[in-house]
């Protein structure tokens, strides 16, 4: 038999036409060549004879082929059209395939950062800035005010959102996607599931820019006050301080009323400059310091005394004067004593 099927590869190797086709072929002409062994086997002949006997009834492979091809031959061609057209379709459907899933991949992949991105804004990032803003680390002009507190409200409201609504929301969409995928029968069926998820991927990259430039305007914006807040400039504004409430002390005893305001109105300059919110808090790590609400409470202690000792001069009366001022001096006393322990801290770290 192994010559038999090395006849059938001789002839069949070089026709033209698909795989399928000759393959076809190579097997009607088997059939008939076992049928002419099997009738020279009866007629007593050995097998090997008997296969001898056919091929050569047969013709040589070059005749048989011929002649195949000139029975078959536009047969061939048309299938060989057809072959190649079929073949040119499937490889179209598998890269088209493969393109659209991996811009479905792409967009789910976009949707899926953009909430991870807002889950880390309201995990991780919020409630410092809450802590920072509480504490004054975040300072905001009052040109900015209105702006900056939208931008705060926006994350504070896109992180309720998520909070309350997140898988409510997820349920709901995979509820609607189901019903979609099992109504919807549109040819332009792909192209429709692709602008929906495109649509999300715009509308939550609108949020994430928001959210992201709301997590950065508010430092920006507090930059100049927190570039003022130094030890050095924490101590220049204290010896100011020091400075008018003595000379404001010494003017109250010469019944100088109005030596006594203009060092008062200088005090109130420099406890602004002090009080800005940040000037407490980033020096709390240093030993012993007290809480930012003791130093608050202590400038609005202090800012009151003013008050109380400008009317105290409106009124007339130089000597309650003089006790005003050491009132301001005595309820200025916590922030002195705190600021001066940073500096002792900072002339130690120095060394």
């Amino acid at each position: 038999m192994n010559k038999l099927e090395h006849y059938l590869q001789q002839v069949c190797r070089s026709m033209g036409g698909p795989k399928a086709l000759r393959e076809h072929v190579r097997q009607e002409l088997r059939e008939h060549l076992l049928d002419a062994i099997s009738q020279h086997q009866t007629a007593g002949l050995s097998e090997q004879k008997a296969i001898d006997r056919a091929l050569a009834e047969f013709g040589t492979p070059e005749t048989v082929r011929s002649e195949l091809e000139a029975t078959h031959g536009h047969r061939m061609m048309l299938a060989m059209v057809i072959d190649k057209a079929m073949e040119w379709k499937e490889k179209t459907m598998k890269a088209k395939w493969l393109w659209a899933t991996w811009t479905y991949l792409m967009v789910v992949g976009i949707i899926v950062l953009e909430i991870l991105f807002c889950f880390f804004c309201m995990i991780y990032l919020l409630p410092k800035m809450k802590k920072l803003k509480h504490d004054g680390f975040i300072p905001v002009p009052d040109d900015a005010r209105s702006i900056v507190n939208w931008m705060f409200d926006f994350i504070y409201g896109v992180a309720s959102t998520i909070d309350q609504w997140f898988w409510w929301s997820v349920l709901g969409f995979a509820a609607l996607w189901a019903l979609f995928e099992w109504r919807v029968k549109s040819e332009n069926k792909p192209f429709m599931r692709l602008s929906v998820l495109n649509s999300m991927a715009l509308g939550l990259l609108l949020v994430v820019v928001i959210m992201s430039v709301s997590m950065i305007l508010p430092f920006l914006l507090s930059t100049p006050a927190l570039g003022r807040m130094t030890p050095a400039s924490m101590v220049q504004q204290l010896e100011s301080i020091d400075t008018s409430l003595i000379e404001a002390q010494l003017a109250a005893k010469k019944n100088d009323e109005l030596a006594v305001a203009f060092q008062l109105s200088r005090v109130t300059y420099s406890l602004s400059a002090l009080s800005n919110g940040p000037a407490f808090s980033a020096w709390l790590q240093f030993a012993d310091q007290p809480t930012t609400d003791v130093l608050a409470k202590s400038i609005e202690k202090t800012k009151a005394q003013i008050e109380a000792a400008n009317l105290t001069i409106s009124n007339g009366d130089t000597k309650a004067l003089v006790k005003s001022i050491e009132s301001i001096q005595q309820a200025f006393e916590p922030v002195r004593a705190a600021v001066k322990r940073v500096r002792q801290k900072v002339i130690k770290e120095d060394r």
